[in-house]
């Protein structure tokens, strides 16, 4: 659903930009969890992978990108 728009950010970028997918929990009442768990865990993995790239290059610029 969302690969049209990365691909034309990597084609008006160029190898500069990269597309991360972020890998979390994004079910409701499963396993015993809330939204509100899934919230928190996809809140808590972007912070971290935005923070891993930004350390390594503070010029970093993001495009966050989703559907819900």
């Amino acid at each position: 659903m969302l690969k049209p728009i990365a691909d034309s950010l990597a084609d008006t970028n160029g190898s500069a930009a990269q597309v991360h997918t972020l890998p979390y929990m994004a079910r409701v009442f499963d396993n015993e969890k809330t939204y509100a768990d899934s919230k928190s865990d996809g809140l808590t993995r972007a912070k971290n992978a935005i923070g891993e790239i930004a350390t390594k290059c503070s010029d970093t610029k993001f495009t966050i990108t989703g559907y819900s």
